[in-house]
């Protein structure tokens, strides 16, 4: 073998171990069309055809889909993204301290109104105060410590 053959050996081997620390992350795949993305957790990579699959996928107008597997051809980038934060998960443990109806999760702010706004929740924390938002912050960082956070 060649030192040329030698070398394309060694970054191949290289590339397909960067690819292979992608795996089970969140991470962005830009696809050819530049306003075209999908946001999930790579879960394979085919190193012959560049073919990768996602499962808890969305896509850039917000279609959500549970498993998409893309031709190699069909994407340009990717990128390795932070889990986003389960704030719907979160949610639904704020609702069963209230009364139905009081806790809905508003998934185009990725907020939780709480008490027809009184209290809003966000990943970074409670906005309201008083006896009903401190029960809300105990909910938030027993929620936080069960994430590892």
């Amino acid at each position: 073998m060649n030192k040329m053959s030698m070398m394309n050996l060694k970054i191949n081997a290289a590339f397909n171990k960067e690819v292979n620390l992608l795996l089970n992350k969140y991470v962005k795949v830009e696809l050819n069309d530049p306003n075209a993305y999908y946001i999930g957790e790579l879960t394979g990579y085919d190193a012959n055809t560049s073919s990768i699959s996602l499962k808890d996928v969305t896509d850039a107008n917000k279609m959500k889909f549970t498993k998409i597997i893309l031709k190699g051809s069909s994407w340009s980038a990717i990128f390795q993204q932070e889990p986003p934060f389960p704030m719907e998960e979160l949610s639904e443990q704020i609702a069963k301290i209230f009364p139905t109806g009081q806790v809905r999760f508003q998934s185009d702010s990725n907020t939780i109104s709480i008490l027809n706004g009184k209290i809003i929740v966000t990943e970074n924390g409670i906005q309201g105060s008083g006896p009903t938002a401190e029960r809300v912050h105990r909910v938030f960082e027993e929620f936080l410590e069960g994430l590892g956070q």
